[in-house]
């Protein structure tokens, strides 16, 4: 009897990660103060959508934009999406300090507003005809080495 509930008994070692806070955010200099993205990890396991089953509503998000606190709060635009409540510009050159605190976590960013960048000539350098080359797609590799999925093939080298 006792190897019966031993053998039915059915206890994962494997550890459980709490969910991680994960934060999309790209500031333009010069543009507004774009929305900000929060979203929480899921197990391993598990498959990920992006959706309201991983968006993060209930955080604390604020920037520090070259002294100025400006708070950011929930946007009905989209489930763990966070618009700033003033409007501002993201000031070339502008130290900042994002913070966003959800369950006691805590995803800070600190740095300085690049300044745009102007291209005022772009060249491109295409060959007339193609060179041969092994294609390899890295985003197929097989973790048996001899099995990388490489083939012959011609490609154009482009310079930018």
């Amino acid at each position: 009897m006792a190897a019966m509930l031993v053998l039915a008994r059915c206890d994962s070692v494997e550890p459980v990660e709490p969910d991680r806070l994960v934060v999309e955010a790209f500031f333009d200099a010069g543009r507004p103060l774009p929305p900000v993205t929060l979203r929480r990890t899921l197990p391993l396991g598990e498959p990920y959508e992006v959706g309201p089953g991983t968006a993060v509503t209930d955080a604390e998000v604020v920037l520090d934009l070259d002294g100025q606190v400006i708070a950011y709060r929930p946007d009905t635009a989209g489930p763990g999406r966070y618009r700033p409540v003033v409007e501002a510009v993201a000031t070339p050159r502008a130290p900042f300090v994002f913070t966003a605190r959800w369950r006691g976590q805590e995803a800070r960013a600190a740095g300085t507003i690049p300044p745009p960048i102007h291209l005022d000539t772009v060249e491109v350098s295409v060959p007339e005809r193609p060179v041969q080359a092994v294609l390899l797609d890295s985003l197929n590799l097989a973790i048996d080495s001899l099995s990388v999925g490489a083939r012959q093939g011609f490609i154009y080298p482009v310079e930018v």
